[in-house]
């Protein structure tokens, strides 16, 4: 993982965990990309499981924390198989 990359990952884990607003973080970070880009998907994945710990499960307050309406992270958490158990 490159410098601006770690950045921009640990930059949008602080915005799961403080409740901010991640399009504003994401916004901000958007610059860092690296030209060999980043895995969209595994980062989806990586918040969707802390806004999962952070909310101890309750996807209503888990589908808050990420700004998703709860059908939409009940989608989401299908799509990367963290459906079953507590992922």
């Amino acid at each position: 993982m490159t410098t601006d990359l770690g950045e921009a990952c640990a930059a949008i884990a602080r915005a799961v965990a403080d409740s901010l607003d991640l399009g504003e973080v994401i916004g901000r970070v958007a610059a860092t990309i690296p030209p060999e880009g980043v895995n969209l998907e595994a980062i989806e994945r990586d918040l969707i499981q802390k806004a999962m710990a952070q909310a101890q499960n309750n996807k209503s307050v888990a589908a808050k924390l990420l700004g998703l309406p709860r059908g939409q992270l009940y989608s989401r958490l299908k799509r990367h198989g963290l459906d079953r158990g507590k992922g």
